[in-house]
């Protein structure tokens, strides 16, 4: 994997090879290379059909995150918008599907607290919050959507 990429897979398991349990659970497994890597793995939907298809998930790059060029050049995301990158350290970049200029974010820390708050812009600077997870609501006036980040 290369950093600061977005990768997708499908992966379809047919129930006539695999029990499916009503309380079943799926794990992700990551066996990275020795030098303490991180993967961050986000935007997973898991669907059930009764289509009979069993294969392999081929991982497909999608491309590098920089910015609205890749965002616009074909990145599918499935929630109203992205934050990248997640961890951050100084800057969280924002990038909506549909911006009209008019949204408004609140960051909320773990005790419910507004920590930032005001008109959306491309990229927020968080480097003066502490360590920690993080939410981020943006309201787009119809409906607030939120994200989860973890500032380092």
């Amino acid at each position: 994997f290369n950093n600061n990429t977005f990768y997708t897979t499908t992966v379809n398991i047919s129930s006539a090879q695999y029990n499916f349990p009503t309380n079943g659970a799926f794990r992700f497994r990551c066996d990275a290379s020795g030098n303490a890597d991180h993967v961050y793995i986000d935007a997973v939907t898991i669907t059930a059909s009764n289509s009979s298809g069993v294969g392999q998930g081929i991982v497909t790059e999608l491309g590098p995150v920089q910015g609205i060029g890749s965002f616009d050049d074909g990145i599918v995301i499935e929630d109203d918008f992205l934050i990248y990158p997640n961890p951050t350290s100084s800057t969280l970049n924002v990038r909506l599907l549909e911006a009209t200029g008019e949204e408004t974010y609140r960051v909320v820390n773990t005790l419910g607290q507004v920590v930032m708050q005001g008109k959306l812009v491309q990229e927020l600077n968080v480097s003066n919050l502490p360590a920690g997870v993080y939410i981020i609501e943006i309201d787009e006036g119809e409906e607030t959507v939120v994200q989860q980040f973890v500032k380092q």
